[in-house]
């Protein structure tokens, strides 16, 4: 069980990693099993295509109203830190799920170091071809009120 656990915090680290250094394609590929749905947007997205598309637009997005400047949005860097994970693994041992709270931490060649956003997160994972897989995400953002994410990160297809 220590395996599975370690397994499952571990695709939760490498999400902060991957989002962090803008490897959007490592990143859908990690979720490429997932569901993704969210408070903030009234739609789910899913496949590598979408969710590579989705993640990158919604970091450049936030990374523009961050910045409030179009050229010092290509100079923010985030730090995503995951806390408090509570990870329960079902008795068939083919099913579990993680909540845990997230912070992102971000700067930019004008902007201090600050919390930006936090939230939590609820995932369910599934066991597929012997390895754990993310299989669907609810992501609950603390939004300020009032506020709700641009449409443009929606993807296309």
């Amino acid at each position: 069980m220590d395996d599975d656990y370690r397994d499952i915090v571990n695709i939760v680290g490498l999400f902060s990693h991957h989002i962090d250094q803008r490897e959007f394609a490592a990143l859908a590929e990690l979720f490429s099993d997932m569901t993704y749905r969210s408070n903030g947007i009234d739609y789910s997205v899913s496949g590598e295509g979408d969710l590579a598309t989705f993640y990158e637009n919604v970091v450049d997005e936030a990374n523009v109203r961050f910045a409030g400047d179009p050229d010092d949005a290509k100079t923010v860097r985030h730090q995503h830190v995951f806390t408090n994970l509570v990870v329960e693994i079902a008795a068939d041992r083919d099913t579990a799920t993680c909540n845990y709270y997230g912070t992102v931490y971000a700067h930019s060649a004008h902007k201090p170091h600050t919390a930006r956003w936090s939230g939590r997160y609820n995932d369910r994972f599934r066991r597929i071809n012997g390895r754990w897989r993310i299989v669907d995400r609810l992501q609950l953002t603390d939004y300020p009120a009032g506020y709700r994410p641009a449409d443009s990160v929606r993807p296309t297809s």
